[in-house]
């Protein structure tokens, strides 16, 4: 039934909403009053325009200076692994580099997730930083030290996640424009390239989950980074990739599995060993596979490959000699390193 209001109970009823209005405005004011006093909160210093310094040591190489360079080395893919941070090498007090160094430092940066910008300095040793122009070392950094030449032309980077025969001939062939070497030495080259790229490519890589099924597992590839670098009548060959390294592959897995052992029960120098002496095998168990390690050792101890070396997780040393180490720090993979010598000064 519809009410009929009267003057007085309606003058009361809009007194009423009167108060509540004026009673809400005014808390209203009170908070915007509590607000404006409160103090402003700093804002972070962790800023996207923060930049971290990274001072090198004096020698940057994985095999004269292993320790020192993987410390240097795993630094800057940690500052690397943190968002919208500026890394800034300061190669200032290099004097003494490897081309190894040097590719293991661009395979971080192209292999980080955040892309962070990464600038850096010049050596103050004027020998070594022109060293360092003729490498193109600074190639692609978004600020490169000021007054650059461009590079000499005597360094060939590639990096891929396949096996490509034609690139790893590209690179035999920038070899022998720069040094002469023999046809039987560039052919060794050659093998050893494509060996690395397919080891990268069957082993290196994770495994992740596919589809619903946690058994249905796919292995994601890793990608492979070489460099040749000539000068002195010497070709210097670099090959790394970032993966699970071969002490963690699946034929040393597999070696260990038949063994009842565990990794370190079994000993890393021992199983590192067994690799290149050709005992693990393949993981397919399929005939003729598994033989690459062992090819290398040979032609290194014939003098195709001379001087070549390995460090892999924390062993590093000899391939010919199996002279191997334990070092402090890790790398994430495998690298191998060897030479391509004019044929007047090789020994063979």
């Amino acid at each position: 039934m519809k009410r009929f209001w009267s003057t007085y109970e309606f003058t009361l009823r809009q007194e009423r909403r009167r108060r509540k209005f004026d009673h809400r405005r005014h808390h209203a004011q009170e908070r915007q009053t509590a607000l404006r006093k409160r103090p402003t909160r700093l804002r972070s210093t962790r800023s996207r325009q923060q930049e971290s310094s990274l001072p090198a040591p004096e020698t940057l190489s994985l095999f004269d200076e292993p320790d020192k360079t993987l410390e240097y080395c795993n630094t800057l893919r940690k500052h690397l692994n943190q968002r919208g941070t500026k890394i800034f090498l300061d190669l200032g007090d290099v004097q003494h580099f490897t081309s190894d160094a040097l590719l293991l430092i661009r395979a971080i940066m192209a292999s980080s997730v955040h892309h962070n910008q990464v600038s850096g300095n010049l050596p103050r040793d004027p020998a070594i930083a022109s060293e360092f122009k003729a490498s193109g070392f600074f190639a692609g950094f978004a600020k490169p030290p000021a007054n650059l030449p461009p590079a000499k032309g005597l360094i060939l980077k590639k990096s891929s996640d396949k096996v490509l025969a034609e690139t790893a001939a590209e690179l035999v062939d920038f070899a022998k424009k720069h040094v002469p070497i023999t046809k039987k030495r560039a052919n060794s080259c050659f093998q050893t390239l494509v060996e690395a790229m397919t080891n990268t490519h069957n082993h290196a890589g994770g495994m992740k989950p596919v589809g619903h099924q946690k058994r249905q597992k796919r292995r994601f590839p890793k990608k492979w980074f070489v460099s040749v670098y000539c000068r002195d009548q010497t070709a210097y060959f670099s090959f790394i990739d970032l993966g699970i390294g071969i002490l963690k592959s699946a034929p040393a897995r597999n070696i260990l599995q038949k063994a009842g052992a565990s990794l370190s029960s079994y000993g890393r120098i021992s199983l590192l060993e067994d690799a290149f002496k050709g005992r693990i095998g393949s993981a397919t168990g399929k005939p003729g596979r598994g033989l690459g390690l062992p090819r290398m050792k040979q032609d290194a101890e014939s003098g195709m490959l001379p001087d070549l070396q390995v460090l892999t997780s924390d062993i590093v040393g000899s391939v010919a000699s199996l002279d191997f180490k334990t070092i402090a720090h890790s790398l994430r993979g495998t690298m191998f390193r060897w030479r391509a010598l004019h044929e007047e000064s090789s020994n063979d």
